[in-house]
């Protein structure tokens, strides 16, 4: 065993070139794995030309591939380039009325189409049916509802509050009682004072205070009843409060249609006309 394998060690030491004295001299590299230790490995250099072959292969199997994707890149990007270009003219899809207002940020003109379609979409969910006091309410009429519209529109300019405080509590009234069935006659104001606390806390700075919305009553209702009544409305409602008013979209047509004050307050004046109906 040990003659028959000397013939391979002859082989193999061939290739390997001798130093003086006949010693065999090996080329030493530092360990990969082991970057800051100083003990080395000795390795027999490898064959270069097959190494150098590799790397031409894979050199031209790259440049192939580069190529193969450069050309289906500009195949498949040459539409995305148009619509990037049309995308640059993106002040041409803007309204004429709203070009005006680009310098001001805060009229988010390039995104106005978007925002009242998305408007239109959250009226349309929270739309209440128009037979609603009907199938829902038997201790509370129509007439009884209009009558508290009434006083709530006589609160809200006692308080100074903001026109979209107004349509909002009425939104939250209508929502609270199509969901709310059979509510007793005796709690109706209840409702209709809370749900304005509410929309005032939403859309005004300075809400009015829970001793104020305590007063206004005449002392009908007590503090924690108000806090009651509003936990159980924002529960019902699932806390759901942004919803677009009439108001905004009065708002948005008069821009558009460059109304006059006499001709937009005309308007604002009959929405709060339709407000009890």
């Amino acid at each position: 065993m040990i003659t028959g394998s000397r013939p391979q060690q002859a082989q193999l030491s061939e290739n390997i070139p001798m130093g003086k004295g006949g010693n065999t001299v090996v080329e030493s590299r530092k360990r990969g794995a082991f970057m800051d230790i100083s003990n080395t490995v000795n390795v027999v250099p490898a064959q270069t030309g097959v190494v150098t072959r590799s790397k031409a292969a894979a050199a031209r199997l790259s440049a192939n591939k580069l190529e193969d994707l450069d050309d289906t890149v500009m195949q498949g990007t040459t539409p995305a380039r148009l619509e990037l270009h049309q995308l640059v003219d993106w002040k041409d899809t803007i309204p004429p009325e709203d070009r005006q207002d680009l310098p001001n940020p805060q009229f988010v003109s390039e995104y106005v189409n978007t925002i009242f379609v998305h408007m239109n979409g959250i009226e349309q969910k929270y739309r209440q049916s128009w037979d609603y006091m009907a199938r829902t309410q038997t201790d509370i009429t129509e007439r009884m509802r209009a009558v508290l519209i009434d006083w709530l529109v006589e609160v809200h300019w006692k308080f100074k509050l903001v026109p979209e405080t107004l349509y909002l509590t009425v939104n939250l009234i209508d929502r609270y009682l199509e969901q709310c069935p059979n509510l007793p006659r005796t709690r109706l104001q209840l409702v209709g004072v809370t749900c304005l606390l509410i929309a005032s806390k939403y859309e005004d700075i300075y809400a009015p205070e829970m001793k104020d919305i305590v007063s206004i009553c005449d002392r009908t209702y007590q503090r924690h009843e108000v806090m009651q009544m509003e936990v159980d409305i924002l529960n019902t409602l699932g806390f759901c409060l942004t919803t677009p008013s009439a108001m905004m979209f009065l708002l948005r047509y008069a821009k558009v249609m460059e109304c006059d004050e006499k001709h937009f307050f005309l308007a604002q004046y009959c929405l709060e006309l339709a407000l009890p109906e």
